[in-house]
This record gives structure tokens, sequence and C-alpha cells, in this order.
């Protein structure tokens, strides 16, 4: 009925602690493991995992090369059979009961292609600029989600790890996670909320944890700055609302390449003189954000 997929390179400790939020989660059929090429005793935790737990169907799969966590689900993904599917990043976990409310309503709409579920976050780190907090939305139960209801300020936020998803949706639309090693469900969240008709159910059922591990590859600004020129130019050749091309252009600018880092008067000039030229050369650019 619903698969896990689970991609975990050098997890020591922590994909048990994944692995264990899976037991007992009613409507769980299957949990399909991707080793990235770890250096550490994870890949025999997860095996003795295995061999302690039948009751649990467990698939190892085993990447050649360290690839990333986008290419790891994407190869977990190709052989989901079930009909719903949910991500789990190996130093998250679920809460009790994850999946019971989610399927029901699932299972009540065709319509729908996926339910999202707030995530709680905990920084198990020394770093001080990821707060605990509560990745949810202003939105009722049932509310079909957009994407202003968690890009914009002050609206909430949203986890890929949190959405229980239609299986044949991801794999009829082509939806995957992009090749790289860091923000690589950005596309496929955006593209899923804007393809599909994603709902909101209020109550939390996964953490997300700080570990001081998965906030250094969510930093990499090469790969961030791809996704923002690629949602940028999006913005200009779709129907998006005025509030969401301004954030696309904002962000696209704050992390151009020219910019990216700098801070000073100098950079705000240079970074307003390009702005403009960006209206001068792109006509409809003002008519989008205006």
């Amino acid at each position: 009925m619903i698969t896990v997929i689970i991609p975990f390179y050098n997890s020591e400790n922590l994909v048990l602690r994944s692995l264990n939020s899976c037991l007992n989660q009613k409507y769980l059929s299957k949990v399909i493991l991707i080793n990235d090429k770890s250096t550490d005793k994870s890949i025999s935790q997860v095996k003795d995992f295995v061999h302690q737990h039948p009751e649990l169907d467990i698939i190892i799969l085993e990447n050649e090369n360290n690839r990333g966590p986008g290419f790891s689900r994407n190869q977990g993904l190709k052989i989901v059979e079930t009909k719903y599917v949910n991500f789990l990043d190996s130093d998250d976990y679920f809460l009790e009961k994850r999946f019971e409310e989610e399927f029901r309503m699932m299972e009540e709409d065709s319509n729908l292609d996926g339910v999202y579920s707030p995530l709680v976050q905990y920084n198990e780190s020394s770093r001080d600029d990821y707060p605990d907090e509560i990745f949810e939305l202003s939105l009722e139960k049932g509310q079909r989600i957009q994407l202003e209801d968690f890009l914009l300020p002050n609206k909430g936020s949203l986890s890929h790890c949190g959405i229980l998803f239609k299986t044949s949706f991801l794999k009829d639309n082509g939806l995957k996670n992009s090749l790289g090693r860091s923000a690589v469900e950005i596309n496929m969240l955006y593209e899923s909320i804007l393809k599909g008709n994603i709902v909101y159910f209020p109550i939390p059922k996964s953490t997300r944890n700080i570990t001081g591990k998965n906030v250094v590859l969510n930093h990499n600004s090469a790969t961030l700055q791809a996704i923002d020129k690629k949602w940028f130019e999006y913005s200009l050749n779709n129907q998006l609302s005025k509030e969401l091309n301004r954030y696309f252009f904002k962000k696209y600018l704050g992390r151009h390449p020219y910019f990216y880092g700098k801070k000073g008067l100098l950079n705000r000039i240079l970074k307003t003189l390009f702005a403009v030229s960006k209206f001068i050369i792109t006509p409809k650019l003002w008519t989008k954000l205006s």
C-alpha cells in the first residue's frame, strides 16, 4: 500500500532511528533503502536491522559510486510498486500513526495526488541558525496547497518528506529529484505543487533533525543559483501571481553569482543596476512584477 524510500550515506546510528520509526506503521508495506556508497558502519547496521525484523519488507539498493540523495531517491522510485510512496531522509523519522489519516484521505478522494503533514524540526547540532520549529502551513485540513502557501514570507514551510504521494502521479509526470548533492528535492517539490492536487493535513507526523551534516550541503550555492534561475525564467513565461514573480526575481538576484555572499554599499548599487538592466532587456518583466 505504501513504500518508504530512504537514501543513506554515512548515517551510522541515525538511519536506525529512521528504520525503527517505520515499524508498526499501519499501511506501510515496504521500505527501500539506497546505500550511497557509505564508508561507516551504517550499511552493516542496516543489514543487522533487516535480519532482526523479518516482519518488515525491506529492499537494499547499492550505488556503485557516491551519487547523492537525488539520484538515490530516483533509483528507489523506479522500483516502487505500491499505490503510494513517501520519502524519508536517513536523519529524520516518523511519529506514531504517520499514515493513518493521510491514507484514508487519499483512498476516499481519487483526485488527490498527495497529502502533506507538517514536520517538527529539532536542532541537534551546534548551529544556532536552525531553530526548533514546525514546518506547517496556514491552511485548513483538506485545502489544496499552492506555491504561495510556503514560499511567500510569513506563510509557512513545506518539506518533501512530509508528503504522502500517489506513486502514479510522480511517475506519470516524470517528477524526479534533481541530480546533485544539495537542494535536490526543490524542483520536484515545486513542480508537484504546481501540477498536482496536494492537500494539507495539519497534524505533525514526522521529525526533521538538524545534525550538522545535512545543513552544510543545503548551502551549495551553484545548485541553488541554477534552481533560482530556472524558476525565475519559469515565472517570466508562465501565469503566476505577481507575488510569486517578485519572490523568484528576488531569489534570482540574491543568489546570482555576481552578488551571492557579498555585502556592502557597492554590492547593493551593482545589484540595483543589474536589476534595472533586466527590466530594460526584458520588457515583460515590468508587467510581471508591477
